[in-house]
């Protein structure tokens, strides 16, 4: 019992915040990293980290702006689930709140909060970093997508690259050679990239190619 409820608790206040931080913070082109080559063991343990960040800034601000979280009360609450000689319809103490009152009035409204946080915190993240393009600064907070930044122009910025920068000149487009080999014979398809898809098993990977006018 204290396994399985203590998980349940994990899973509630750390793990799904976690989660919900990193599907919005992979939008768009870099959606495909969400999940892309991981079991759900990995999509969890990768989640603790932004699950932690969360709920300790959500108790730092809900107890600012709204109710201060007594944390001695929650965790006495959580012992007597664990406890079987204890009745939650009834409470030990008529000073603190039942069992129900603490679930509806106190857990509820900070749980929400919390994941409000996940929310916001997680749409902004991934945005602010291209905005300011600390990610081609940053190796850390680079997307496994490098074909984003290949296609549309922005590999300059990084170490490695930045020799391939050219002063006062701004990207257009990108122009592709692709050389395919098929039943036919060998064919050279070349012009300017519109579109392109990813491996469904490697976020990494290219599936499709669209070319204007090949």
């Amino acid at each position: 019992m204290e396994i399985s409820f203590g998980f349940f608790v994990i899973l509630v206040l750390i793990l799904f915040p976690g989660l919900i931080f990193r599907r919005l913070h992979f939008y768009g082109e870099f959606s495909k990293e969400f999940n892309t080559g991981q079991n759900l063991a990995g999509l969890l343990a990768r989640s603790v980290i932004p699950g932690l960040t969360i709920v300790i800034l959500s108790f730092i601000l809900y107890s600012y702006f709204f109710v201060e979280v007594d944390i001695a009360m929650i965790i006495d609450k959580l012992k007597e689930i664990n406890n079987p000689d204890i009745k939650l319809t009834e409470t030990q103490d008529a000073t603190q709140p039942t069992f129900n009152n603490l679930i509806l009035n106190k857990v509820t409204p900070f749980i929400g909060f919390q994941y409000l946080i996940a929310v916001i915190l997680g749409a902004l993240s991934g945005r602010i970093i291209r905005i300011t393009k600390l990610d081609t600064k940053f190796k850390i907070l680079r997307f496994k997508n490098y074909w984003f930044y290949i296609f549309n122009g922005q590999y300059g910025g990084f170490k490695k690259l930045k020799h391939l920068k050219q002063k006062n000149k701004k990207h257009l487009f990108t122009k592709v050679d692709i050389m395919i080999d098929s039943n036919s014979g060998t064919h050279l398809y070349s012009d300017i990239v519109v579109d392109y898809e990813l491996s469904d098993s490697k976020c990494n990977e290219l599936s499709k190619v669209f070319l204007q006018n090949a």
